[in-house]
């Protein structure tokens, strides 16, 4: 007499997903203001601020800070 075998578990079929591949579209950062930019923004500043003498430092930085947050719009 032979022996007989238990019938194998039904088979299972693996389901694979596979990752939806969506395309974003990046911006391109903006270019930071060009040194004539913040040149002119600076004398702009000075200008309206009654050309009060002493104060480059703080219109260049003012100048550079006003034009970085237009472009980040």
């Amino acid at each position: 007499m032979g022996t007989t075998k238990k019938p194998a578990a039904p088979m299972t079929r693996a389901t694979t997903t596979r990752a939806r591949r969506t395309t974003t579209t990046m911006k391109a950062a903006p270019a930071p203001p060009t040194h004539d930019e913040i040149a002119s923004r600076a004398q702009q500043l000075y200008t309206e601020s009654g050309n009060v003498p002493g104060r480059d430092e703080q219109n260049w930085l003012e100048a550079e800070r006003q034009l970085h947050a237009e472009r980040r719009v």
